[in-house]
């Protein structure tokens, strides 16, 4: 969904709204922190799984 927003910035530059930045152009993933919360979870419960794994062997 966030890169289908960028795609259309052509049609959100003939709009009276706020323009896009720049940077978030470019990087429209890297810059969204719902997706980069979306990492840091998933890392986050990889280790613990990874600890519990080696702590208990099931």
């Amino acid at each position: 969904m966030t890169v289908g927003v960028m795609k259309r910035t052509t049609q959100r530059a003939t709009a009276s709204d706020t323009p896009i930045a720049k940077n978030v152009r470019e990087n429209p993933i890297m810059m969204n922190p719902i997706i980069i919360m979306y990492i840091i979870f998933g890392l986050f419960t990889g280790i613990m799984i990874f600890y519990y794994w080696s702590q208990y062997g099931y």
